[in-house]
């Protein structure tokens, strides 16, 4: 897969992301929260019962062959407008659980190679940084990506500077 998917919660994402193979996804306005019923799962199978825009999601994360997450650094986590799209893709993942790396994830659907990136900016101590990098590090493991990489910058005009997908 060549598709790359760029998931971010920027308010005005540079218009020289827009390439015919990238496929940039805002999360905001914020779609609504997973509601934890699997539904994903039994009712409308690789689906979100959820009809509004996050709907898509799983099957765009299902099918890049890179993605990238762009977000705010918040207390070493995700944006909670970027963790809501992400809790809204199980849809991608397969109810079964497997051990890998000595961690209980998803089996996956996919059946190709793809890397995840995670890319954040905000300043923030060594510590939020550790645990942002452990969060992708697991989000790459359920979601099986093969190459897994964290990037950090100080604020959005560095990031927007130095990071050019």
């Amino acid at each position: 897969m060549s598709q790359k998917l760029i998931l971010h919660d920027l308010d005005n994402p540079p218009r020289d992301w827009t390439k015919p193979e990238t496929v940039v996804w805002s999360a905001k306005p914020k779609i609504r929260p997973c509601l934890g019923c699997f539904g994903c799962w039994v009712k409308t199978p690789g689906q979100c019962v959820i009809n509004d825009r996050g709907r898509e999601m799983p099957s765009l994360l299902g099918n890049a062959g890179e993605i990238i997450f762009i977000s705010r650094l918040v207390f070493g986590h995700l944006s909670p407008e970027v963790k809501t799209v992400i809790e809204r893709s199980l849809a991608s993942l397969l109810p079964f659980m497997i051990i890998k790396n000595g961690r209980m994830v998803h089996e996956g659907r996919r059946t190709h190679d793809f890397s995840l990136k995670g890319v954040f900016y905000g300043h923030n101590s060594e510590e939020a940084r550790s645990l942002a990098a452990d969060i992708i590090a697991g989000n790459a493991l359920n979601l099986g990506a093969q190459i897994c990489e964290t990037l950090f910058f100080n604020n959005l005009p560095e990031l927007l500077e130095k990071f050019c997908p």
